[in-house]
């Protein structure tokens, strides 16, 4: 299972339009996650405001049971970003496995107005192209939510994955109501493809009622599940 999974974000910092900070507000919420039939632990998503008025959201996952082996140490990744016109746009990111040795360990700088990525990813150098709207690993969560708040159109995302840039496809399955820890809810259901000879599909379950926050998450590959996350937990300011 890749360390950074996760089920799981503009033009200049204060450049927040009107509505903007009600589109997103700061919320916590916990997930249960499932790999294969197995329990494996817990992901926690965050969502803040800092001082200088960006959005930070950040991912903490928590091994449990004979994962926890594996993964003694608490995986974190952050994403930097503000609101803009266009969408969520990031100005940082950081992958961190938790543990003192840093081979694993991700930061990328989004320079917009140079058009450049930069960085470091597992030790090895990154120096990208900016294509418009990209977006990291953490942010293109953010970023399918808030256009899913604005009705925007929603077709693929650009995503930096590391010292790549790759193309994701995001399709819509219609609605389905579904039973979680926090209640029975209507919810949308999106389904994201790289290719179309993709063996990995990505689900994930939006709530209206939530503002579009995930309540639930799956990946399969050849059919088959590979991981399930589900809501537990959800705090809102």
């Amino acid at each position: 299972m890749n360390r950074y999974a996760s089920l799981v974000l503009l033009a200049a910092l204060g450049s927040v339009p009107a509505g903007a900070a009600e589109a997103l507000k700061p919320f916590q919420a916990t997930y249960n996650v499932v790999w294969h039939s197995m329990t494996a632990g817990t992901m926690q998503l965050d969502l803040a405001l800092d001082a200088e008025h960006r959005y930070v959201y950040t991912s903490r996952a928590n091994a449990r049971g004979i994962f926890h082996m594996i993964f003694s140490e608490e995986i974190r990744q952050t994403s930097w970003f503000t609101l803009g016109d266009t969408g969520v746009q990031p100005t940082r990111y950081r992958g961190d496995d938790g543990t003192d040795d840093t081979k694993r360990d991700i930061a990328l700088d989004f320079d917009w107005a140079a058009g450049r990525v930069t960085g470091v990813a597992e030790q090895k150098p990154v120096d990208l192209a900016l294509v418009p709207n990209a977006q990291d690993v953490m942010s293109i969560q953010m970023a399918h939510i808030y256009d899913l708040q604005r009705s925007a159109k929603i077709g693929s995302y650009s995503i930096v994955d590391k010292d790549r840039v790759k193309e994701y496809t995001y399709i819509s399955e219609g609605p389905a109501r579904i039973k979680t820890a926090i209640g029975e809810l209507d919810t949308v259901v999106w389904r994201v493809e790289r290719g179309t000879s993709s063996r990995r599909i990505t689900r994930t379950w939006h709530a209206p009622s939530l503002d579009y926050l995930p309540v639930r998450a799956e990946r399969v590959k050849d059919g088959s599940r590979e991981w399930l996350m589900e809501i537990r937990e959800l705090k809102r300011q």
